[in-house]
């Protein structure tokens, strides 16, 4: 797919943000569903980019019927194109809405997305995730539920969801981003006795694999840790200081 989108003339970075939002829910459980778009699909993606930019939205939805190797029905897709490659939230949440109608759990998972994003509306974010969760238990799905959760101090349920969908070991080996994400999260919602346990119950050798994570942790528990923290190697500072500082500021976002 990469390699077809070096060929016409879309910007690097839009190259990027369509890929993501084409593939943005589509994570290891349901992987097998993720198909190569052809040159000549990428080529009307980046036509109908075009389109949406310049406010002509009929002829873009028309456009949107010509490609052949559909991953999404027509409306999630344009509600991604414009979430992820125009940039529009209001009407990227115009066709979420459209998809939802039918039924579509993608749809309301990438809105329950777009509004933790923006941090609007978190209950009706959680409504969503929680639809979306219910149809379909992709990875995808399960991360913004328990990260809407969390927004919503629903601590328990969180720590359920973590334990029985989410800690398992070919997510914590290969999905880095979002476990970070989710111990961050847990810790800007100051659950630090429950992420010390699973760090230092080293269950899958987490602790080593997400070193940074697991020292920024004891800088918000205290003194009584800093023996510990000290252990930390000079190479390791200028990382740790900086999940500290997201920490820090997705605590003020989400609280």
């Amino acid at each position: 797919m990469t390699e077809a989108l070096d060929y016409i003339s879309l910007e690097r970075s839009e190259q990027h943000s369509l890929i993501a939002g084409t593939r943005k829910y589509l994570e290891f459980p349901q992987s097998e569903q993720v198909n190569e778009l052809s040159h000549f699909d990428i080529e009307i993606y980046n036509e109908i980019i075009k389109l949406l930019k310049k406010g002509d939205e009929k002829k873009a939805v028309l456009m949107v019927t010509k490609i052949k190797n559909k991953i999404y029905e027509d409306n999630f897709l344009i509600g991604n194109i414009y979430f992820y490659g125009v940039k529009n939230d209001k009407k990227a949440e115009e066709y979420y809405k459209k998809a939802i109608e039918k039924g579509n759990s993608g749809a309301m998972n990438n809105l329950a997305m777009l509004l933790f994003e923006r941090k609007l509306r978190k209950e009706e974010a959680l409504e969503l995730a929680r639809k979306s969760t219910i149809a379909k238990k992709y990875l995808a799905n399960l991360h913004t539920l328990l990260m809407v959760l969390l927004w919503n101090d629903e601590i328990e349920e969180s720590i359920k969801i973590w334990k029985s969908e989410l800690f398992k070991e070919e997510y914590i080996n290969r999905w880095i981003k979002g476990i970070s994400e989710i111990f961050n999260f847990f810790i800007a919602k100051k659950q630090y006795n429950f992420v010390y346990k699973v760090f230092t119950e080293n269950k899958f050798e987490i602790k080593e694999r997400y070193k940074p994570i697991y020292f920024a942790l004891l800088h918000f528990m205290g003194g009584k840790y800093e023996t510990e923290r000290k252990k930390m190697g000079p190479e390791l500072k200028e990382t740790v200081d900086e999940i500290i500082t997201a920490i820090k500021q997705m605590g003020k976002d989400y609280s």
